[in-house]
């Protein structure tokens, strides 16, 4: 990574990292993958670091902008994500359903559709979890 880029790479990790668990923080500074890690890097730099550590929205604003983003381009893997950390970030399932409804009704069905079939396993796994004791 270019030395001008690692002061948004150190302040996007550190952010990153609260969202996503120091699991995840621990293997982008690994660097271990046999490709993509410069990739990975510059989206912790310019994502996390550039952009969702901005002045001007609340993380919980930024949050919901994300999945409504990714509901209208139907990425169901960033949903995976992001419905997490959009409840990290104070948003309620029932916020993140009638964001469903809300984009589905502008950007498609089908679309959204798709991506709340993500959410209902999220949720799935996060109620299984809580009811064996975990925490995610």
């Amino acid at each position: 990574m270019d030395d001008e880029y690692r002061p948004l790479y150190d302040r996007g990790l550190g952010l990153a990292e609260q969202f996503l668990g120091p699991a995840w923080a621990e293997r982008v500074r690994r660097q271990d993958a046999p490709f993509g890690n410069e990739l990975a890097q510059m989206i912790v730099a310019l994502v996390y670091g550039g952009v969702w550590s901005r002045d001007g929205l609340s993380l919980r604003d930024r949050s919901l902008i994300t999945l409504a983003v990714h509901i209208a381009r139907e990425r169901p893997e960033e949903m995976r994500i992001h419905i997490p950390v959009g409840l990290q970030n104070g948003l309620t399932r029932e916020e993140i359903e009638e964001l469903f409804i809300q984009v589905g009704a502008y950007a498609g069905f089908p679309a959204a559709a798709n991506c709340n079939r993500v959410a209902q396993e999220v949720f799935g796994e996060q109620d299984a979890a809580t009811s064996r004791g975990g925490d995610r």
